[in-house]
């Protein structure tokens, strides 16, 4: 990298790139020789980092001279204003410990490539407030701290589009339907359910040898786990989809657990999992099969990538829940509502600042935000959501029918909304998809950003 610095100086010393923006740790170090090199010159570049996610690698001293850091000092945009810094200097700034009885460990390379660049960013202010100026040193960094959003080019109207191309004549042959009748979105999701799922002519996309030979080992005595030959569903219901990798942090836990209260109120409500499996991840993918077996009714798990019905089960789906127990931002949940669909969520991170409670703001709200760890906050929100798709779904009910449905809502504020309005449901679609559309496009979102750069280039000025 130094020698490619050179060559830019030598060559093109006048149009050298106004700013570096860094992606997470990876790049800190290079970054850092980068400055030093420049420094030679006399010359310096406005840089910002962005933390998707902390990893918190650490490592000593000797590791950054080992690998090509020296002791040319680099001009850093501290809370006093602009100082010359070795690294030296750099390293024992950020080594600091907050009191003496802190156990000692070497700082980590984001914290010092969020104290080293003129701005950090991250993905939601959430994020920012209770992860990332505390982790990368306060006062180090609070003054020069913001956050852009993620952004979701998803549009309804396309994916629909596709959708039907890809699956409205099976759709016919399968319901039996002429093709003069408009197929509903309760047919499209019983197709979903009682045949697809059972007739994918692609085994998902699974690249671990040791992943597969662990589906296929439980294959052998539970027939609804088999890679690409899962088994339908023999009935169709309300469905919950959730996706995303097999780790802790998503929380797929808490709608295990909730199964059995929820089938208590709705027998034939239906889950499923879209999930990615690692290597990391071989237990947890037993157990959750486990759990398939227990509920077979009811549940589904589908590993590996499933690009042949990824799109149709966010058209077809009722409600999507992202319970992930922390998350930086959440671009899943935007890619729900984008599919209209509401969302249950977790209050953590940019997930809270994406989807708004129909419970808070019940005219734009786009889904119901609980605590995470919580399977009974998830079953009453849940449980309030599917019952608001049944009356608006079902739609010729008495009054009295209507009445018995509405008492069965657990949440009582969203209770009376659907009192006031028997469509509530379908508004909290059309509220996730104009969700997306005011605020999280890219073409949006990027304007943040522009804004940005042209703060750090103007300071630098």
């Amino acid at each position: 990298m130094r020698c490619y610095i050179e060559f830019l100086i030598d060559k093109w010393k006048d149009n050298l790139p106004d700013v570096v923006h860094l992606h997470d740790y990876h790049v800190v170090v290079p970054f850092i020789g980068i400055k030093q090199e420049l420094a030679k010159y006399d010359l310096d570049v406005s840089s910002i980092i962005t933390i998707h996610l902390l990893t918190w690698p650490k490592y000593e001293f000797n590791f950054y001279i080992a690998s090509g850091i020296d002791e040319t000092p680099i001009s850093v945009l501290t809370k006093e204003g602009r100082k010359n810094l070795t690294f030296n200097e750099i390293y024992a700034i950020c080594e600091k410990r907050f009191s003496i009885d802190e156990d000692y460990y070497p700082p980590s390379v984001e914290k010092i490539g969020a104290f080293v660049c003129d701005l950090v960013t991250t993905v939601s202010e959430s994020y920012l407030k209770s992860d990332i100026i505390p982790s990368l040193g306060f006062e180090l960094i609070d003054f020069k701290a913001d956050y852009v959003w993620d952004g979701c080019d998803w549009e309804y109207d396309e994916i629909y589009k596709r959708v039907m191309e890809n699956f409205e004549a099976e759709m016919r042959e399968v319901l039996s339907l002429s093709s003069d009748t408009k197929i509903s979105h309760k047919e499209m999701r019983r197709y979903l359910l009682t045949y697809k799922l059972g007739h994918l002519k692609q085994s998902p996309l699974i690249n671990s040898t040791r992943v597969l030979e662990t589906i296929r080992e439980i294959s052998y005595d539970n027939p609804f786990i088999n890679n690409g030959k899962d088994m339908a569903f023999t009935d169709s219901g309300p469905l919950v989809i959730t996706t995303g990798r097999i780790s802790h942090q998503k929380g797929f836990e808490t709608i295990l657990e909730a199964i059995p209260d929820v089938i208590k109120i709705i027998p034939n409500a239906k889950f499923l999992f879209l999930i990615l499996p690692t290597e990391y991840s071989l237990q947890e993918i037993r157990e959750y099969s486990e759990h398939v077996k227990k509920y077979p009714n009811n549940l589904r798990i589908i590993f590996g990538l499933s690009a042949e019905v990824f799109h149709l089960a966010h058209i077809v789906a009722d409600v999507y829940c992202a319970l992930s127990r922390w998350e930086p931002f959440g671009i899943i949940a935007l890619e729900a509502m984008a599919s209209k669909l509401p969302v249950i969520a977790t209050k953590v991170g940019g997930l809270q600042e994406s989807v708004i409670d129909i419970r808070i703001n019940p005219e734009m709200g786009t889904g119901i935000l609980i605590q995470k760890n919580n399977p009974s906050q998830f079953t009453s929100a849940l449980i309030s959501l599917f019952k608001l798709v049944q009356i608006c779904e079902d739609g010729a009910y008495s009054e009295v029918e209507s009445l018995q449905i509405i008492n069965q809502i657990p949440d009582e504020i969203i209770k009376s909304r659907v009192l006031i309005d028997k469509n509530y449901y379908l508004k909290i679609r059309e509220n996730c998809l104009e969700r997306v559309k005011n605020n999280f496009r890219w073409s949006i979102v990027y304007l943040k950003l522009i804004e940005l750069y042209d703060k750090i280039k103007i300071k630098r000025d």
